[in-house]
């Protein structure tokens, strides 16, 4: 899941459209597996008093905001294509 924080204002219904756009980004860039399957939109994060992500507490906003309506599922994008079949003969 990806928990992201949007620096201007947007409405809830702009975050699908967003979430498939950065989807389709990581999916673009990174190793399959790295890409979310879930996006959900929070307002801010967990962080300490020297601004740093506080990793724990984001684990479990990520699992609160699962069941919610602020988390978009997006695995269907990640489902892979079966490949052509590759042929090796040398005639």
């Amino acid at each position: 899941m990806a928990c992201v924080v949007l620096r201007g204002a947007s409405s809830e219904s702009e975050e699908p459209v967003l979430a498939r756009e950065l989807v389709a980004f990581c999916l673009e860039r990174l190793a399959y597996f790295k890409a979310p399957g879930f996006v959900a939109f929070c307002r801010d994060l967990p962080v300490t008093a020297t601004e740093k992500i506080q990793r724990a507490r984001l684990g479990e906003l990520a699992r609160q905001l699962l069941n919610t309506a602020q988390a978009v599922d997006l695995r269907a994008m990640k489902k892979r294509v079966a490949a052509a079949p590759h042929n090796d003969s040398v005639t």
